[in-house]
């Protein structure tokens, strides 16, 4: 069996801590996966927001931050020259960064630093994913009161069960609607609020020194 990556700390600037094992890094962007989920989905988050990072106990050499690729240049000359706002936009429920669809965790990753429009995402985001499970409690009651009535040999028994559950029916799919258009609603405040404040930070600076970590000796950067 192969064994567990050490734990990587990554603590933002807002005083979240990640543990994380690191995957990869350049000098705009770090990769990670949730620490103990080796094959679990890999996150991105820009240096920008982060603070400073506990490595495990590695060499040196192998947490050196790799030069940045001709496109990752390309797209930060292109912020700098402002080609790429860097701003976020929204498509129904979903957040895009320069195009690019944004997972709701790097959303919030995103949002770190500004916790009114990360409050407004996430009351936005669960109001969306309230909306998704009404469809479920739609099938369940039909599938039930299907299921009770045909025990049924009178119509008119029948009837007292099925049209109660066609209202509740009826009900789950007005919900769902109002979930979904107040959801959407907020996710599309969060990042409006988001946008008007968000400027850009200067040059990233970095320091580097020994520390002591669960693992032992190791690494502590600080942006």
């Amino acid at each position: 069996m192969k064994p567990m990556a050490g734990q990587d700390i990554v603590i933002l600037k807002s005083g979240r801590q990640i543990k994380a094992t690191i995957v990869d890094e350049d000098t705009i962007m770090i990769r990670y996966r949730d620490y103990g989920d080796r094959n679990g989905p890999l996150y991105s988050i820009e240096k920008k927001l982060v603070g400073e990072i506990k490595y495990s106990r590695e060499p040196t050499k192998a947490r050196e931050s790799k030069p940045a690729t001709e496109k990752q240049k390309a797209d930060a000359a292109n912020v700098s020259e402002g080609k790429s706002s860097g701003l976020l936009t929204v498509k129904a429920r979903y957040v895009y960064k320069d195009g690019m669809k944004v997972s709701p965790r790097n959303v919030k990753d995103i949002m770190e630093n500004d916790p009114e429009s990360l409050q407004l995402y996430e009351k936005g985001y669960k109001l969306c994913k309230m909306s998704d499970a009404c469809p479920v409690g739609i099938l369940l009651v039909s599938s039930v009161s299907s299921l009770t009535a045909i025990r049924y040999e009178e119509q008119s028994d029948r009837i007292k069960i099925v049209v109660p559950a066609l209202a509740v029916d009826g009900a789950l799919i007005v919900a769902s609607i109002v979930l979904s258009k107040s959801g959407k609603s907020k996710i599309r405040q969060s990042v409006d609020l988001f946008n008007s404040g968000n400027n850009q930070q200067g040059p990233l600076s970095v320091s580097v020194m020994p520390s002591l970590t669960r693992n032992g000796i190791g690494l502590v950067v600080k942006f």
